[in-house]
C-alpha cells in the first residue's frame, strides 16, 4: 500500500485505465480484508487513492454494487462502509 501512496501521489491517476483502477480497488479490498489492525499507511493510502481517482472510484464501487455475482457485491458494500469511514478520517 505504501508503494501505491507513492506511486498515485507523484504521478496522479490520470493514466489508470479502467481495468487497472478495477483491479487496484480489487486490491484496497483485499488488503483491507486481511488487515487485523487498523494502520496509518493504510488509511493514508486509501486516501491518496479516493483523491487520485475522484468520482471514477464512485462509479467503480456502483458497478460492483450492481454485479450478478453475491460475492463481489458483498465487496462493494464492504468497501463503501469503508469509504465513510476512510473518507472522514482522511478529511
Amino acid at each position: 500500500m505504501e508503494t501505491i501512496t507513492k506511486v498515485v501521489a507523484t504521478l496522479g491517476a490520470s493514466d489508470i485505465d479502467e481495468r487497472l483502477e478495477v483491479r487496484l480497488i480489487d486490491g484496497i479490498i483485499y488488503s483491507s480484508q486481511e488487515q487485523t489492525m487498523e494502520d496509518q499507511v493504510m488509511l493514508d493510502g486509501f486516501g491518496t487513492v479516493i483523491n487520485a481517482l475522484g468520482i471514477r472510484i464512485v462509479s467503480t464501487v456502483l458497478w460492483r454494487l450492481n454485479n450478478k455475482s453475491a460475492k463481489v457485491r458483498q465487496q462493494a458494500a464492504d468497501l463503501t462502509t469503508r469509504l465513510a469511514v476512510m473518507i472522514e478520517q482522511c478529511g
